[in-house]
């Protein structure tokens, strides 16, 4: 696929959606793992790593670790953990990043990581990338770190304090965003021998060393299954096997499992993973009211599955969404609307919901460069005759094999050329 094409779905006729799939393993954990496998100088063999763009990404910057100069590409986890990583390697290196990259926010943790010992400086403008960072041993110590920002700032600081020769002790300030990402980073660290204390508002990591296994085996996405949860919620018919994926400690998105009870999908789980099952319209709640500020990579799949459903709903707690791949609130209220939703922001931390008016027959999507966009919009040709997505290789980010899968749930992807797309 070239950067001018698109997709076209076309859902299977009867609407009816049964099979396997085997989703993605989560790139949130293998990149946290990966991290620590850095540290510990370990031969872990990380069975199952994810294979998106992200990782990949983090893979490639890894393997360049000892050049002068590091590009971290457009992924902000891949940013932020190499910072804190690159404080404590020996060495002078400058960061740098895609332009697009270059927007999102990291001053509060240069500032965190200079209170505790860290060299590094901005190249061009304060505030943001490029960074000139020279590695040397951190002392550590006390620090204060606002956590409305992202929990990436957290999850960088934590992997590294047990490499910090006091640890470290961070003061949270403000209502914290996504804290199941920072817990699930702090899980993983103590799998392999980190210790660590959470009181009130203060997370303490006491120094130390990380001991990795022989082998780890990363856990399937919990992100990349709630996509089925709405296809599911779409269909007239339901029952997907989800290969491998069960209740997670680690995964803040199972809450999807719960979220989509709420419009008419259960989840049984086995052994082997979890079937999706559509139930009766009558079990779907008619209007919803749901805080996703632990669950922000949720927001678009359930914003777009309310107005798939002609349903109404609140959604709360997404401050995080303006700096991520795009504004995805602004993109969300753009492309909703176009469909006959009404959209209402507030405060950019609350969208509101609700389709009064009937579908059109067929859509264009713009993506905005944003994965889950594409994902999200995707599933609406269960209740339009197409569906037409720009940029499908966005994808690759988080789910490279997405359309495949959905090709063999019975959809069809044709590919549409530019000459095609603008008549």
């Amino acid at each position: 696929m070239s950067e001018g094409e698109a997709v076209k779905i076309i859902a299977p006729e009867d609407k009816k959606l049964k099979g396997e799939i085997k989703l993605p393993f989560s790139k949130s954990v293998s990149n946290r793992v990966l991290i620590i496998k850095l540290l510990s100088d370990s031969n872990c063999e990380i069975k199952n790593i994810s294979e998106s763009q992200d990782t990949k990404s983090l893979i490639s910057v890894l393997e360049k670790i000892n050049h002068d100069e590091i590009n971290a590409g457009s992924g902000g986890t891949t940013f932020r953990f190499i910072m804190a990583l690159l404080s404590l390697l020996p060495g002078k290196r400058k960061l740098t990043c895609s332009e697009q990259m270059k927007n999102r926010p990291i001053e509060a943790l240069v500032s965190a990581l200079q209170d505790l010992g860290a060299d590094i400086s901005y190249a061009e403008e304060t505030g943001k990338p490029p960074l000139i960072i020279t590695g040397r041993n951190l002392i550590g110590g006390s620090v204060e770190l606002d956590a409305s920002i992202s929990s990436q700032y957290l999850s960088a600081l934590a992997m590294i304090a047990p490499y910090c020769k006091k640890g470290i002790e961070v003061t949270l300030k403000g209502d914290m965003v996504s804290r199941p990402y920072l817990e699930m980073t702090l899980r993983i660290m103590n799998k392999f021998g980190a210790e660590y204390s959470w009181e009130g508002n203060v997370l303490s990591v006491k120094p130390g060393a990380y001991e990795m296994p022989d082998s780890y085996e990363i856990e399937p996405d919990w992100s990349a299954a709630s996509y089925w949860y709405e296809l599911a919620a779409f269909s007239n018919e339901a029952q997907i096997k989800l290969k491998g994926l069960n209740k997670s400690n680690l995964q803040a998105d199972c809450a999807v499992s719960r979220i989509y009870k709420g419009f008419g999908v259960d989840s049984y789980f086995s052994e082997d993973g979890v079937e999706l099952v559509k139930l009766d319209d009558s079990t779907r709640i008619s209007h919803k009211r749901l805080e996703l500020l632990h669950n922000p990579d949720l927001a678009q799949t359930v914003a777009v599955t309310i107005a798939g459903l002609g349903s109404s709903g609140t959604l709360l707690g997404l401050k995080t969404l303006k700096v991520k791949e795009t504004d995805r609130i602004e993109a969300l209220r753009i492309e909703l609307t176009r469909l006959g939703a009404e959209v209402d922001v507030i405060d950019d931390t609350e969208i509101i919901v609700d389709r009064t008016e009937s579908l059109p027959v067929s859509a264009h999507i713009n993506t905005y460069g944003d994965h889950r966009m594409a994902m999200s919009f995707a599933p609406l040709a269960l209740v339009m005759e197409s569906v037409t997505i720009d940029n499908p290789k966005v994808v690759a980010k988080s789910y490279p094999n997405f359309w495949n899968d959905l090709e063999k749930m019975g959809f069809k992807i044709e590919m549409v050329t530019e000459e095609v797309k603008s008549s």
